[in-house]
């Protein structure tokens, strides 16, 4: 515990690892959300993420795919609070053939 003064205190909670998104120029925290009705892929391929975000190109290297072709990718967020509010910014890369062409 460290004193920032005699009426505050902080405390060494947890700590994340840089791990494999440590090359994020704004020291963001990537983390999958994940379902179970969800496969996991990802490319060795170069992927352009040449845009303000700066997001770190493994990240924009690997993605989620629903396991059922047919199925849809549902995403729900639940706050601690009732008056929780979320800001979501999704990025999206093409890094798999789709012999259609075509995103739904």
């Amino acid at each position: 515990m460290k004193r920032t003064s005699t009426k505050h205190a902080l405390i060494y909670c947890f700590r994340y690892g840089s791990g494999v998104y440590g090359a994020d120029v704004f020291d963001r925290i990537w983390l999958p959300y994940n379902s179970e009705n969800w496969s996991q892929i990802r490319t060795d391929n170069s992927v352009d993420n040449d845009n303000g975000f700066k997001v770190p190109e493994n990240v924009m290297a690997t993605a989620s795919v629903p396991t059922d072709p047919d199925a849809h990718m549902n995403i729900s967020l639940t706050g601690l609070h009732q008056t929780s509010r979320f800001y979501v910014c999704l990025h999206f890369s093409e890094i798999q053939e789709l012999a259609n062409k075509f995103l739904y």
